[in-house]
């Protein structure tokens, strides 16, 4: 029987990322970035988008939507240029099962990733196989308890109930959620009470058609920002990267 292997990581250290140094049969990369501090780029940036990513960039009604789906995907193709080595401008992403985007190319070098963003943050992670990321904004007033029963399971619930940062602890298991969900594109939200995501070792009971064992790491990016990364079972060393990617 298959299972997820759910963990906190304390005291990350964010480093510039080291070319010289990339092994995704061993390594799995994270990037952050902080969204203000591209705003002024956004106009080169925005060059590096096909005509339908143009198109779409356009489309949003609030102009923060627009900005951030910039930046995102142009620093998306920047990263994929930078470990495929190839040209910004000729990445191409294309969407796959349960809509998981994906990256085609020829490119001999399997790489896949995964982007989430939520609040000042897009996080990035890439790997030689399947991964998820989510990343979330904790919101003071949203009524997370709203979401318990439907989306936790009993011990979950105890557990977040029962504690005094019981906001935090909701916002850092439901990205764990999100991450798998994300990370096995089995179109899993109907089930997602089934799923317990607490630190250690969990059956994945109500998941038949999933085979692997899976891991699942949560991290903070600032005191108001929490995510997870969730990635087949087995030893591989993450990164934590942050870089001026744009200059």
């Amino acid at each position: 029987m298959s299972s997820i292997i759910c963990k906190s990581l304390e005291n990350l250290q964010w480093n510039l990322a080291d070319q010289e140094s990339v092994d995704f049969e061993s390594q799995i990369r994270i990037h952050r970035i902080y969204i203000p501090q591209y705003l002024g780029s956004i106009p080169s940036l925005f060059e590096l988008l096909d005509t339908a990513e143009q198109k779409r960039a356009n489309s949003y009604h609030q102009l923060k939507d627009s900005q951030r789906f910039i930046i995102a995907r142009s620093i998306l193709k920047i990263l994929v240029s930078q470990y495929l080595n190839c040209q910004a401008k000729d990445v191409c992403i294309k969407v796959g099962t349960n809509k998981k985007p994906y990256i085609f190319t020829n490119s001999s070098i399997s790489l896949e990733y995964n982007i989430s963003h939520s609040g000042n943050w897009i996080v990035v992670a890439f790997a030689n196989e399947a991964i998820g990321v989510d990343v979330e904004q904790i919101q003071a007033s949203f009524n997370f308890e709203s979401l318990l029963t439907a989306c936790f399971s009993n011990t979950e619930q105890t557990y977040i109930q029962n504690n005094t940062n019981s906001r935090e602890l909701f916002y850092r298991l439901w990205t764990r959620k999100e991450s798998f969900v994300k990370a096995t594109s089995k179109g899993l939200d109907d089930s997602l009470s089934q799923l317990t995501c607490l630190d250690g070792k969990w059956a994945l009971f109500n998941q038949p058609s999933i085979e692997q064992d899976w891991e699942n790491c949560s991290f903070t990016l600032d005191e108001d920002h929490v995510a997870s990364i969730c990635f087949k079972a087995g030893k591989k060393n993450i990164l934590f990267l942050e870089q001026d990617i744009a200059n």
